[in-house]
């Protein structure tokens, strides 16, 4: 790994590290983060991970998590599809992550882990958020808080007792057509820019049709 990139991201540890334990203040998404994190937790971890290489050799690979913990969601309803009546029962849902992994050549893949219970989960087990080449962009404070933001739009979509908001819901909708994704531990690519495109143009219409309706409402 060049030694140049080693620095860069042992920099952007120690940045992200005070930046990820108070990214914002104020407003919803602060109100909604509060929240979630006095349910389950929310943890920021540095660290060095043992992997095995593509030759069956050791080696370490470094990262950088943040992530919300896991916690029990009491009384879910439950259908069965082995019987017709339902019951209701305690539910384990693991937190949303994000996740910098440190490859041997030095470049930084980013990885967004949704909120999941052993039984409900979405289609895709990551998206890949972000593949940085040029490491000494990692402590971009503007970076960070692209990937903050995500981060917390995927955790109220993907959680069972999630608040996504009109923007939250549009954004994991891009990410989901233009990002890799992982599913079966096998990565897709993304589906095409056009499909996205359509969903951007849905939403800008819903946001500016409300606008108008809000003005509309106004002047009555």
């Amino acid at each position: 790994m060049p030694s140049d990139r080693s620095h860069d991201f042992s920099l952007f540890a120690h940045i992200a590290s005070r930046f990820f334990r108070n990214p914002e203040a104020g407003g919803r998404r602060w109100a909604l983060h509060e929240r979630m994190r006095a349910r389950a937790g929310y943890h920021v971890a540095p660290g060095l991970r043992d992997a095995v290489d593509a030759r069956g050799q050791r080696g370490g690979q470094r990262f950088f998590e943040v992530y919300y913990g896991a916690r029990d969601i009491h009384g879910v309803h439950d259908l069965s599809s082995e019987r017709l009546n339902s019951e209701w029962r305690l539910v384990e849902e693991t937190g949303a992550a994000l996740l910098y992994r440190q490859g041997d050549d030095g470049a930084v893949t980013v990885y967004l882990y949704p909120a999941k219970t052993d039984r409900l989960a979405p289609v895709e087990d990551a998206i890949i958020l972000d593949r940085i080449t040029e490491t000494a962009a990692l402590t971009g404070k503007g970076l960070m808080a692209r990937h903050w933001r995500a981060l917390r739009a995927y955790a109220e979509v993907t959680s069972l007792d999630g608040e996504p908001s009109s923007s939250d819901s549009a954004l994991i909708a891009w990410l989901r057509l233009t990002k890799p994704q992982i599913r079966a531990n096998r990565v897709h690519p993304p589906q095409t820019v056009g499909a996205a495109l359509t969903v951007a143009a849905l939403s800008l219409s819903a946001a500016l049709g409300a606008a108008v309706f809000a003005l509309t409402t106004a002047a009555a």
